[in-house]
């Protein structure tokens, strides 16, 4: 129903500012300041998500499931960092971009 594809997991080893991607699952040495990074996958979507309502957007953002860039570059929602409300303007002009030529 147009929605997008869900995000898969991701493991990674940072070392030494190092990142390296890790299977699913590995064994590995880890040494002291060493980070294990692990990503858990994402639902797919239902329906385009240009068409989503914008305060549903701005929930998850605020509840941290949405970052701000994800909200703008997906969604097509412009949200004020400062007092995370929704810019209505720059969100209409960025669904108008989004939309199919």
């Amino acid at each position: 129903f147009g929605g997008k594809d869900g995000r898969p997991s991701r493991y990674q080893l940072v070392s030494n500012g190092v990142v390296r991607d890790l299977p699913s699952k590995a064994t590995v040495q880890l040494h002291a300041g060493d980070v294990i990074r692990m990503e858990t996958c994402g639902g797919g979507g239902f329906g385009p998500p240009a068409e989503r309502d914008p305060e549903g957007v701005l929930r998850d953002v605020r509840e941290r499931k949405v970052s701000l860039d994800r909200a703008r570059s997906c969604y097509g929602v412009a949200i004020d960092a400062g007092s995370l409300t929704i810019d209505i303007v720059e969100t209409a002009r960025l669904r108008k971009e989004m939309q199919p030529q």
